[in-house]
């Protein structure tokens, strides 16, 4: 882990952004798997409290075929961002993106939205009856051995061992953030080991209902070689670095950017994170896959 100012220690916390999203996406598959939610039927059955989302369905919102629109686009959203971090609840960034597209609808075009996750995180919520990081924490991160990833706390900034971002000049990014305003779709915070752990796992589709496992990994296709299923970027050929199969998420926050990949084939799993705005995490990935698969020389005759 090394950094525009630095080299740092892999155990200090860094934002995960939105590799959030396959926490998410994996309590809400075991929801489905419980039947307290459907992959196909109208939301609205389920959550009659969110009736923006009633003509939609949880594939829709994990695969980003909603129509809703990304708040993280809105201009007062980003005017926000230009002032002072304060906190903001899920149901203003909703309102948000609701002010362009009133209500979801079912297989609407691919179009990456961090709305879908926020709205995730009010369906688990409704469904459950218990805040989204109490479920997080007792369903996910106990049971994994994830104990340096949690919820981003809004001080934690502050602390002297946060691994802070930088804009491309060199300027902090970090204080400039409240977590709230990602919530569902980007608000945990992790280390080094605890991410990679992660990554494997999921990657592997060790946490992801057995039974569910082929629909988590039916995609739509994003751009040549990527395609999107539900929580997880697919990848192959030049995409891939020509490794096979890899299932990944990316994450961007305040001048942090990370890839979480693992590739199936290869049985390698890589997590790089850098922390100053155009820096380049995916090529770092594909070259320190292409060093863990490399076969060594063989010896002089």
């Amino acid at each position: 882990l090394s950094g525009a100012h630095g080299s740092a220690d892999p155990r200090r916390p860094f934002r995960m952004a939105s590799v959030t999203k396959t926490f998410v996406a994996t309590l809400v598959l075991r929801e489905v798997e419980r039947g307290s939610l459907t992959l196909d039927g109208p939301l609205g059955e389920k959550v009659p409290s969110l009736g923006f989302l009633r003509h939609t369905t949880v594939r829709d919102l994990l695969r980003h075929t909603s129509g809703l629109f990304p708040y993280e686009e809105d201009p007062d959203f980003r005017a926000w961002q230009r002032r002072t971090p304060e906190p903001k609840a899920p149901d203003a960034l909703l309102a948000r993106s609701l002010v362009h597209t009133p209500e979801a609808r079912k297989g609407a075009p691919f179009r990456y939205a961090n709305t879908n996750y926020v709205a995730l995180g009010q369906v688990l919520e409704a469904v459950r009856k218990e805040p989204l990081d109490t479920l997080v924490a007792r369903e996910l991160l106990a049971p994994e051995g994830l104990h340096e990833t949690h919820a981003e706390r809004p001080d934690e900034p502050h602390s002297p061992g946060f691994f802070h971002g930088f804009d491309a000049r060199g300027e902090p990014r970090g204080h400039a953030h409240h977590p709230s305003w990602l919530y569902a779709a980007g608000h945990l915070v992790t280390t080094l080991p605890d991410l990679v752990a992660w990554t494997r796992k999921y990657g592997k589709g060790a946490v992801v209902p057995s039974a569910l496992t082929k629909e988590w990994l039916t995609t739509v296709p994003t751009e040549p070689d990527v395609a999107y299923g539900l929580g997880v970027f697919v990848s192959r050929g030049e995409a891939s670095g020509g490794l096979g199969e890899a299932r990944s998420h990316a994450g961007d926050v305040a001048g942090t950017h990370l890839q979480a990949v693992h590739f199936v084939e290869a049985d390698v799993t890589v997590v790089a994170v850098v922390n100053q705005d155009g820096a380049d995490p995916e090529g770092l990935v594909l070259a320190a896959a292409r060093a863990a698969t490399a076969k060594e020389p063989e010896p002089p005759k």
